[in-house]
């Protein structure tokens, strides 16, 4: 018989309350580290505060996640009392997103009796529980459910609440015991905020509920302050010396305490979505989830399925809820790529979601408020879209309050150095093995105009980096890439005027035989046959012009 179903044949919840009462030990892992946390958090003095990032609204979120995950429970709920009353601090799912509308989905009775008994309610499951919280958990519409008080000093500070509609639950007796002590550090906590003064220090509290010693001495990088306007955000994730990029980045600087919608319009490959998470992550919704769809990879009913979600029995196939896109980036951004190929019936209700702030899932009546910041990006222009009627012209200007501009990769031709050095590095990452490029190639390569873009240099880069030996040369690059990385007729005739007869001559000639040894892969005889000269007289060439060894 397994721990958990002997915990659940001998009275799940009369176990689970004997815990609560004594406490207990556990292993230290992630848990162990978010309670040392957690009492930096009940402990404001300067050493501790600074031994540890002791944001409030984190820690709240790391508890329930542990929570949620341990028992596996659907929803979790942080609540706090104020002035008497219960008051949703905090609300996770198992998705470790947060929940919306929490208020609407708390049991309101379960939390009720809780707070008036100040004692714990266990409802593991149906089968393992007295009548009355039977009773309880079914006008709820619950499986299961536990209640915790959170008291401190005598006083009931807030109590933790967990859920599941459709099963019990069936946690191992140590995540009970986890769940107790993190409950414990909770209380202390959240009496230190609503207080303000200093309470017990926590580590005492931990060694006498389960011998478990946090000595505080957990480090993490402190939260990065939003930048201010202009002070200039971190774009290190974006390759470029590039001044046109630069002039991008000091507008997004200007935006970091805004949440206007952006309209990025740039080609493909040139790194839209980059440039949104660039956005998100110097933006006051930094800590809340980035979320991104290509509109112009699915269709209507699936769009609109994956942004606003469904309820179970829309469709064949819908067998439970599915909160959308919308719903997962409440709080955050929702990056909607390829915006342009939207159908119109889409467009519709795109704009009523961002004009009321709510949404409808597929199948279901209620309205759900979510408060998104929308970033969107398109390769097409939709001001000529919005003229020949396949846009509309109010949606238009709702997603196009600021505009980007992402310039191609040949109109920032000195960033393909640094970009092929980039790839080369991710390359070794993986592989091992850094490899050189011959000048000569790299020269080609950023002669060429990059139709694809980033994303296609990228893919070349790999296919060099897969074909060729310790260094790149150009033997290796591909045909297209051979014969539009040459160098025109105007990139010859450049400075042709204030030569010579002689030294312009020298210098086509020379272009010429060079630009035929790299299509011919070296292979002098092909060389010679290319252009109709002996051997001898190509060998004699080659020598006066020093490209013997190409």
């Amino acid at each position: 018989m397994s721990a958990v179903s002997s915990i659940r044949r001998a009275s799940p919840a009369g176990e689970f309350q004997r815990i609560w009462s004594e406490g207990g030990q556990g292993p230290y892992g992630r848990m162990g580290k978010l309670l040392a946390h957690l009492s930096l958090l009940a402990n404001p003095s300067p050493i501790a505060r600074t031994a540890g990032d002791t944001s409030a609204a984190r820690l709240w979120d790391d508890l329930l996640d542990e929570i949620a995950e341990t028992v596996r429970a659907e929803r979790a709920y942080l609540i706090a009392i104020q002035d008497g009353k219960p008051v949703v601090r905090v609300a996770r799912t198992l998705d470790r997103e947060p929940l919306s509308n929490p208020e609407a989905k708390l049991p309101a009775a379960i939390v009720r009796r809780t707070i008036e008994t100040k004692a714990p309610f266990f409802g593991l499951d149906l089968d393992g529980i007295d009548e009355g919280g039977r009773e309880i958990l079914r006008d709820a519409g619950l499986q299961a459910a536990v209640a915790l008080p959170l008291i401190a000093g005598g006083n009931l500070v807030g109590l933790i609440c967990f859920e599941n509609r459709f099963r019990g639950f069936e946690p191992a007796r140590d995540g009970m015991e986890w769940i107790v002590l993190l409950a414990r550090a909770a209380s202390l906590a959240l009496a230190s905020i609503a207080q303000g003064r200093e309470l017990l220090h926590l580590t005492e509290e931990m060694r006498k509920l389960g011998g478990l010693v946090a000595s505080g001495r957990v480090t993490q990088a402190p939260a990065r302050p939003a930048p201010a306007a202009g002070a200039g955000g971190d774009y290190s994730e974006i390759v470029t010396k590039s001044p046109a990029l630069h002039e991008i980045f000091e507008t997004i600087d200007k935006l970091s305490h805004l949440s206007v919608a952006v309209l990025i319009q740039g080609e493909s490959g040139t790194g839209k979505e980059l440039v949104a998470r660039a956005i998100h992550a110097n933006s006051l919704r930094r800590d809340r989830p980035f979320v991104s769809e290509n509109c112009g990879a699915l269709t209507e009913t699936l769009l609109e399925s994956e942004l606003f979600g469904y309820v179970r029995g829309a469709f064949t196939g819908a067998t439970q809820d599915r909160k959308g896109l919308f719903e997962v980036a409440d709080g955050g951004t929702l990056f909607l790529d390829e915006v342009g190929d939207m159908s119109p019936g889409m467009q519709k209700k795109l704009l009523r979601a961002i004009q009321e702030g709510v949404i409808r899932r597929v199948g279901g009546k209620d309205y759900i408020p979510v408060d998104v910041r929308i970033i969107s990006a398109t390769n097409k222009d939709l001001t000529h879209e919005v003229k020949e009627g396949r846009f509309r012209e109010d949606l238009f200007y709702r997603l196009n309050v600021i505009t980007i501009r992402l310039p191609a990769l040949r109109e920032r031709r000195e960033d393909i150095p640094l970009l092929i050095d980039y790839f080369l590095d991710r390359i070794a990452r993986e592989t091992g093995e850094r490899k050189a490029v011959d000048p000569e190639a790299t020269r080609i390569l950023c002669r060429y105009a990059w139709p694809g873009n980033v994303r296609e240099l990228q893919n070349e880069v790999r296919r060099l980096h897969t074909l060729s030996g310790p260094v790149i040369g150009p033997e290796t690059l591909s045909e297209k890439l051979l014969t539009d990385g040459a160098p025109d007729a105007e990139d010859l005739s450049a400075g042709f005027e204030a030569m010579t007869l002689e030294s312009a001559t020298e210098k086509l000639e020379r272009e010429l035989i060079r630009k035929a040894l790299v299509r011919c892969r070296g292979n002098k005889s092909r060389v010679a046959k290319v252009l109709a000269v002996p051997k001898t007289s190509l060998y004699s060439k080659l020598h006066k012009y020093g490209l013997d060894e190409i």
